[in-house]
């Protein structure tokens, strides 16, 4: 802007039409928005100064502050859509620093919460339910939809190092991704976890598809 008013400015008095004080007005708002320009610019170099101390921080305590805290602890990772992938990754080093496995990682699909395709997936849950599973009380498809995928996931039980996904797991695992809804990271060495880390990307506008 301050480069188009300047450049006008330099059209109007070369044709002579430019009076004084209409000249004195635009050279007055042209250094104005230079000097805005300039602590815009100021504060951009100031939060990316603070940025980077930030990182470099806890690049370099996070080590002493978190190790061994998950020692003998898998981590099922679950990214919703919209998850930034660098702060995914800068969690799994944090996860992984404090002594635990990333066993398995999954991402949950934008059709998983799409209102359209509520009934497809209420039908392969229901296909695809271990036998003896039960359903609380009136849940609904995306309460069922969570724990199936939980069952499949998380156990309770110790889990050794090499452990890989049972048929059930590998039967909803594989349905869910058949009917892109969630996509898993091919690993063959994926198995069930004894905690998940669930990641979420900025909060959506309030509305149904955001409960879903």
């Amino acid at each position: 802007v301050a480069v188009l008013l300047a450049l006008a400015t330099g059209i109007l008095v070369g044709s002579s039409v430019l009076q004084g004080p209409l000249l004195q007005q635009l050279t007055r708002t042209t250094d104005q928005l230079r000097a805005h320009t300039d602590d815009l610019q100021r504060q951009i170099q100031t939060l990316e100064r603070r940025k980077a101390f930030a990182e470099a921080a806890a690049e370099q305590l996070a080590p002493d502050l978190v190790g061994g805290q998950l020692a003998g602890e898998s981590v099922a990772l679950v990214t919703l859509p919209g998850t930034n992938q660098d702060i995914t990754e800068a969690t799994v080093r944090i996860l992984e620093q404090a002594g635990a496995r990333i066993a398995s990682q999954v991402q949950i699909g934008a059709k998983y919460a799409d209102s359209e395709q509520e009934g497809v997936l209420d039908d392969l849950v229901n296909q695809l339910a271990p036998a003896g599973i039960e359903w609380p009380e009136d849940s609904g498809v995306y309460d069922r939809a969570g724990l199936e995928l939980a069952t499949a996931l998380v156990t309770t039980d110790f889990v050794p190092a090499g452990t890989t996904f049972d048929a059930d797991a590998t039967q909803i695992l594989s349905g869910l991704e058949a009917g892109e809804f969630i996509s898993v990271t091919d690993d063959e060495s994926a198995g069930p976890a004894t905690m998940a880390v669930v990641m979420a990307g900025p909060a959506p506008e309030p509305g149904e598809a955001a409960q879903r």
